[in-house]
């Protein structure tokens, strides 16, 4: 799997397999904070559990795993092809 540096908003680095982008939303009512998996549909947000991003971690690791369970998902055969 490909992995990239991605530095978040507070400054802390992270590893982060192709198919998950970080969001910092920052707008005048509201922030928001998380890692979204890209990959298959519907795309699935995992926000950060602390506003100040240091729960980012946590949720970049339940992000993988549901990353992981999709692409085993895709990888199943949906039909058996008689050769």
């Amino acid at each position: 799997m490909e992995y990239r540096q991605v530095t978040i908003f507070n400054a802390a680095i992270f590893e982060v397999p192709k198919h998950i982008v970080r969001l910092d939303i920052f707008s005048a009512s509201d922030a928001k904070h998380g890692w979204q998996v890209r990959y298959g549909k519907p795309y699935i947000l995992f926000p950060d559990p602390a506003p100040n991003g240091s729960g980012a971690g946590q949720s970049l690791e339940e992000a993988k795993e549901e990353l992981l369970r999709r692409i085993a998902l895709q990888a199943l055969p949906t039909v058996v092809r008689k050769v």
